[in-house]
């Protein structure tokens, strides 16, 4: 017994602890027959597990019955059978014309009969009772090796729900395309259930109807039996009474074209399909029914059991989360395709008049419409000066405008970032004196050209540099450093990315420029602020100096088109040092026509900019 004990304990496999126990039964016994059999409630039968002896095709699938027998009454009442001569006991119900006695012993756990032990032999009186209190031993040992087995395989089981369930969130996770969505969910659902088919459908409440976005077949089903319905094809519930039952009652439905209770319609549809089995699951979206996932079982009548439903009901809510995301996600794409051609049509209608007033403003200034009095010069100077306020904004608006729609193009060549700020001191020396600030500018002989576009990069720096000169009080210092790149870029004050997150790193192939004040810097509220568009401190000082609130966000913009990233260290009070960083031309030379001068598209430029 304890070698029994110790080798069933050991074993978890189902299968495999029901053949060691029968053996162990036949050998302690000398039977010549045996059978071990569970008892299946909900059938109310006795499921045969384990079998030695009988004829070959005796091992039946279904049940037997517990209604007649002798090991029918062991389960009944609960105690144990010991027949020395079966044709005296008016419960035996003839099985193997050859069986003259018969021993079987109840399988108890935790107070309930779960199974039998059945051995029987040809010879009259072939067991005692020491036969019986070693088969109820076994039967106790067996109990709680059954139970472990049973645990082992629901654990299992579990394991593969959760291993699926993580294998379909992450596939999902990797699109937020409509389409691409559906054919994940579709070939994740069939693999884990191991179905034929399977069909997403949304419910339109309007037309009261489900309308099919995908029919999926796994693998390749029999042409002849498979006609998969194309996307846009409409049901009507009224005439599917089943479909509307999984809809309005938020509950899976099951359908086998062999049952003649099924609902009509169904079973006529199931059959021109060849279709034995259906599943029907609703798919439920915070709290709200939109669509169907219906599981289809071609050639063959399965039956799914509560796990399986379970199973298919957490998918298919999985996967409406995810539709729903892709279609938000659509729905934002193309509100941000509305949104740029409104900035796109407004800008343009903006800048006829705005270069007309520009124009005739200039005109009253030179004095072409005669002498103007001193007080009217100043209304001229302040239309002037407005208009073109009004014109840096239109720009800015339809430059993040394109950025955020991909339409930005770079020109890409091997460019001197010292040619690049020399032209960037050119355009803003004359406001940077007027200031009285203090210039100071570090950059190391020989640094390798980098990757950009000439413009795209000066219109970087100058913005950098405009933002140093506006919010420096008067007699403040700007630096320009281009650090060397075998030397660790320094970093000052506090603050971080451009999001606020800590140092920036420089890649390695990447230069870095940095472009620092001692003005008046910003809090942390304030760094996190620089995320919006629009964004402007609510300091006094910086409302005084002119600005749109965009620089920031379409410099971020323009240095990711380039491949680097752009960050900022602030402290209140002690000033900002703003930095990018960009690829240099060396990095990958191969990648880049920069003899043709080309333009890349914004999807080009991104790919190039993260790989050289």
């Amino acid at each position: 017994m304890q070698r029994i004990d110790r080798e069933l304990n050991a074993a978890l496999d189902f299968d495999r602890v029901m053949d060691m126990t029968l053996e162990w039964a036949l050998q302690g016994t000398g039977a010549t027959v045996g059978v071990i059999g569970l008892h299946d409630a909900s059938h109310l039968g006795l499921l045969l597990l384990a079998s030695q002896g009988f004829p070959a095709g005796y091992h039946q699938d279904e049940p037997w019955p517990v209604d007649r027998g002798v090991a029918g009454r062991v389960i009944r009442t609960g105690e144990p059978a010991l027949v020395d001569d079966v044709s005296r006991d008016p419960d035996y119900y003839p099985a193997l014309a050859e069986t003259r006695s018969q021993l079987t012993v109840p399988i108890r756990r935790e107070g309930s009969v779960v199974g039998v032990i059945n051995v029987e032999s040809p010879k009259v009186g072939a067991f005692d009772h020491e036969h019986l209190a070693f088969i109820r031993r076994l039967a106790d040992h067996a109990a709680v090796a059954i139970e472990n087995a049973r645990l082992y395989r629901e654990t299992e089981q579990r394991l593969r729900e959760l291993s699926a369930l993580f294998d379909t969130s992450a596939a999902l996770s990797t699109s937020l395309n409509v389409d691409e969505v559906l054919r994940i969910i579709a070939r994740q659902v069939t693999a884990v259930l191991d179905v034929e088919g399977c069909a997403i459908l949304t419910w339109n409440r309007e037309q009261g109807a489900v309308v099919t976005m995908l029919d999926y077949g796994r693998g390749q089903p029999d042409p002849g039996l498979w006609e998969a319905d194309p996307p846009g094809t409409l049901y009507l519930l009224a005439d599917y009474p089943a479909s509307r039952q999984v809809l309005e009652r938020r509950q899976p439905i099951t359908v086998r074209v062999s049952d003649p209770d099924a609902d009509p319609a169904e079973r006529r549809l199931m059959q021109a399909q060849g279709v034995q089995h259906l599943l029907m699951v609703p798919m439920i979206v915070r709290d709200e029914v939109v669509g169907m996932l219906e599981l289809v079982q071609l050639h063959e009548d399965r039956a799914f059991t509560p796990t399986d439903l379970g199973l298919v009901q957490t998918l298919a809510n999985q996967a409406a989360t995810a539709l729903e995301n892709a279609r938000l996600y659509e729905g934002v794409a193309q509100a941000n395709q509305a949104k740029s051609e409104f900035i796109d049509f407004v800008a343009h209608e903006l800048k006829q008049p705005m270069t007309s007033m520009q124009g005739y403003a200039r005109l009253l200034a030179m004095g072409i419409g005669g002498e103007l009095a001193p007080m009217q010069a100043q209304f001229v100077q302040v239309i002037t000066s407005n208009v073109d306020r009004m014109g840096k904004l239109v720009n800015n608006l339809l430059e993040i405008s394109r950025l955020e729609a991909g339409r930005t193009t770079l020109r890409l060549e091997p460019v001197q970032l010292r040619e690049v700020i020399d032209e960037t001191l050119v355009n803003t020396r004359t406001e940077i004196e007027a200031r009285h600030h203090t210039l100071e500018v570090t950059i190391p002989d020989n640094l390798p050209p980098v990757m950009g576009d000439r413009e795209r990069l000066v219109q970087i720096m100058t913005n950098l540099v405009s933002n140093a000169y506006k919010y420096t009080p008067e007699g403040g210092i700007i630096r320009i450093a281009v650090p060397s790149p075998a030397v660790p870029s320094p970093t000052v004050g506090t603050g971080g990315r451009g999001d606020g997150r800590g140092e920036q790193e420089v890649p390695p192939g990447h230069l870095q420029v940095s472009v620092s004040d001692n003005g008046i810097g910003m809090s942390p509220q304030e760094l996190a602020g620089l995320r919006e568009k629009f964004f402007r401190a609510d300091q006094p000082f910086v409302r005084e100096q002119p600005g749109t609130g965009l620089g920031v966000s379409i410099t971020r913009g323009l240095v990711a088109l380039h491949g680097g990233e752009l960050a900022v260290e602030s402290e209140a009070g002690k000033g900002t040092t703003f930095s990018f960083t960009v690829p240099t031309a060396a990095l990958s030379p191969g990648l880049l026509q920069t003899d043709t001068g080309d333009e890349y598209g914004t999807d080009d430029q991104h790919r190039n900019g993260q790989r050289g």
